[in-house]
């Protein structure tokens, strides 16, 4: 078990879960018994998947490939068992993703993947030699596996190219700004609201990350916290 851990999405909920008189696990159990263990849990805020990191970012690059390998099928549709299948290829390429950097000495043990830690195996699912080509798209009856692996090659080539893009350095949060104080007043910012409905509040609590910015805050408008990005001061409004 890592020493940090963190709930994404969903952790604000389980975190009302474990409020006194709701909990079916006492709070206090779980505290000390990570206490014992040296580790700590963090629950991230609710519409801050960019707190995930690296985690985070390779679900978005997963969720956006899929999308654009169906989009090359136009008006068709995969049945059941060809979405499954096409799933079952997408999550290969992706757990047979390296965990660490490549060395560049040939006689070095290959580097660790979570399909090799899952299965045992240095390379568990091969890809095939066959060529596919975008008339495979059209294939039919017994030949429709062949439209899955042509899906299946075209996801491996752009996250071979989009992921790897998305690991360079991130530009964000290279200048430093002023961060949120408690008492500040704010304008929260909600793109399901109608225009001039953004509710004002006040910052009651500010949390900060280890390198000492302020990532999280809590507002006296009834939420348990919300990402400072979301957060306007009333000053720059």
């Amino acid at each position: 078990m890592p020493r940090e851990t963190q709930t994404m999405r969903h952790g604000h909920k389980l975190h009302r879960q474990l409020q006194p008189g709701k909990a079916t696990v006492s709070l206090n159990d779980l505290e000390t018994e990570a206490q014992i263990r040296g580790r700590q849990w963090q629950f991230n805020p609710p519409k801050a998947s960019h707190h995930g990191g690296d985690w985070e970012r390779k679900i978005q690059s997963v969720k956006n490939i899929l999308d654009a390998s169906q989009l090359l099928l136009g008006p068709r549709s995969l049945s059941r068992d060809e979405f499954t299948t096409f799933l079952a290829e997408a999550t290969s390429i992706v757990n047979n993703t390296p965990l660490s950097d490549i060395s560049e000495d040939p006689n070095d043990p290959v580097p660790l993947s979570p399909a090799m830690l899952l299965t045992l195996k240095s390379c568990p699912n091969p890809a095939t030699l066959e060529e596919y080509t975008e008339r495979d798209i059209l294939a039919y009856g017994k030949r429709r596996w062949r439209r899955i692996q042509y899906l299946a090659e075209q996801f491996w080539i752009r996250w071979r190219k989009e992921y790897i893009q998305s690991l360079q350095p991130r530009r964000k949060w290279l200048h430093q700004k002023p961060s949120l104080n408690t008492r500040d007043v704010v304008l929260l910012r909600n793109v399901t609201t109608r225009r001039n409905h953004w509710p004002i509040g006040r910052v009651m609590e500010t949390k900060r990350s280890p390198d000492g910015r302020v990532r999280t805050a809590t507002i006296r408008v009834g939420t348990p916290g919300n990402p400072s990005y979301a957060l306007s001061p009333s000053s720059s409004c």
